[in-house]
């Protein structure tokens, strides 16, 4: 689960997750939630269900490091996710397992967007999207050839097959089995929650994928599909989760979780059918939002929804492609205030062709709003989004994150650097001056 007390080389595959909690600067208590990651518990999952032995090595609390590991053990097949900001770790981690031998697999948001640089670190393979169904047959595949040369499968990269067909996603997301939360160590997750949060908390996501367009949202694994699970699949997993942890909190995942009426209304339903009824945050388009919907979020025990507000523009909304009207925020706030639900927010400074007047209707709009916490974050052009396409022949810099509060890609702007930290903090600070200091969440 983590440590080298495990015997890894016995699995037909290991599942690597390279987050470590190490590569946070801010205290405990001022840092994002920590839990699984729950895309490699969904891969277990599913693996398993087709008679896979799987190890998931999670660095997430380890003393030992997973590349020590990895050399010692020396596993036939590794499967390693990795994001921006554990892209470095996920390198190294690469390159000392396929130097020890393993037959090396990368997936998840930042392999998709620059499979050259997992290729060349010493990967096989790079599953782009959806892991399940690609990482079975690439199981068997290697299985059959005790290799992966001279693979060539949809949505999977190789240095022979660089540009695979694409794969089909998943369609009927109940058909999936529940994550694997037995494959790593959850009581160390829950106690860390309790130690520096005074609470524990857990992830679940009820639908991938998002149908709305954000010039800057990047969505290289799920794309832009909407596959929601049925009501009562997903409190399946809320009801086992609360059985077998009794998190003292949940957070949902999914970016629009209040997206579909109808299933919001019936897992309400169902969660009192059951006697259920778990604190739980999630994210909401300011559209997405009405009286009976909140109602519903409400009963099933909803006290915080974070929606991305952004600007107070609505010039700079629209040339987001965000979709959604300044108005339609003001609406959804008073919505969520009136149902007793707290109100988070996402802003965003410094989008092209944001002027200092645009941040001032920003300050404006958290002042009408009031929300009980904020995060503010400086735009960056992340890679595979129409933003990065608008301006990659400006970029100066397209580092990896070392830590989880850098920003690394830049490029020229219309105002000096200074100019966007400071917008940052006016934002931030004004909103903790008008609302009192509640611990801020950072992005």
């Amino acid at each position: 689960m983590g440590g080298g007390n495990v015997d890894y080389g016995l699995a037909d595959i290991v599942l690597v997750s390279p987050y470590a909690v190490a590569q946070e600067t801010r205290a405990p208590k001022d840092a994002d939630d920590i839990y699984p990651q729950l895309g490699l518990l969904c891969l277990s999952a599913y693996l398993k269900r087709h008679k896979k032995t799987v190890q998931i090595l999670d660095g997430t609390f380890g003393s030992q490091s997973q590349p020590e590991i990895l050399k010692t053990q020396s596993p036939a097949l590794v499967g390693i996710t990795a994001n921006l900001i554990t892209r470095t770790r996920a390198l190294q981690t690469i390159r000392v397992a396929a130097q020890a031998g393993s037959t090396v697999i990368a997936g998840g948001p930042d392999p998709v967007l620059a499979p050259e640089q997992y290729l060349a670190a010493g990967a096989a393979a790079v599953v782009k999207g959806e892991g399940e169904q690609s990482l079975l047959e690439l199981i068997e595949y290697f299985q059959r050839h005790s290799t992966l040369q001279g693979v060539c499968l949809p949505g999977v990269i190789t240095a022979s097959c660089p540009n695979p067909s694409e794969r089909e996603f998943i369609r009927v997301l109940d058909e999936l089995p529940l994550p694997d939360y037995e494959a790593v160590d959850i009581r160390s997750y829950l106690a860390y929650g309790k130690k520096h949060k005074g609470y524990s908390i857990l992830p679940v996501m009820s639908a991938r994928g998002c149908p709305h367009h954000c010039t800057w949202c990047s969505k290289p694994v799920f794309g832009n599909s909407f596959r929601p699970r049925s009501a009562g699949h997903f409190v399946d997993e809320l009801e086992k989760l609360m059985c077998d942890y009794a998190p003292d909190r949940v957070r949902v995942l999914d970016d629009v979780f209040p997206m579909n009426k109808t299933r919001i209304e019936q897992m309400a339903i169902e969660m009192e059918k059951r006697h259920l009824r778990i604190p739980f945050e999630c994210l909401a388009r300011t559209d997405s939002l009405d009286v009976e919907r909140l109602r519903a979020l409400k009963r099933m025990g909803c006290y915080r929804i974070w929606c991305g507000v952004e600007s107070g523009s609505q010039k700079v909304l629209n040339a987001m492609r965000k979709g959604t009207q300044v108005e339609q925020a003001r609406r959804a706030a008073r919505l969520i205030h009136e149902a007793d639900i707290e109100l988070a927010c996402f802003v965003m400074v410094g989008y092209p062709g944001e002027t200092p007047k645009d941040v001032l209707a920003t300050l404006k709009l958290i002042d009408e709003i009031r929300p009980e916490r904020i995060s503010v974050s400086v735009a960056t052009p992340l890679r595979g989004t129409e933003f990065y396409e608008q301006v990659k022949h400006r970029i100066k810099n397209d580092a990896a994150w070392q830590r989880t509060s850098d920003y690394k890609i830049d490029y020229i702007r219309e105002y000096p650097p200074m100019y966007y930290r400071f917008a940052r903090q006016l934002v931030l600070k004004y909103w903790q001056y008008r609302f009192g200091a509640l611990q801020p969440q950072y992005s």
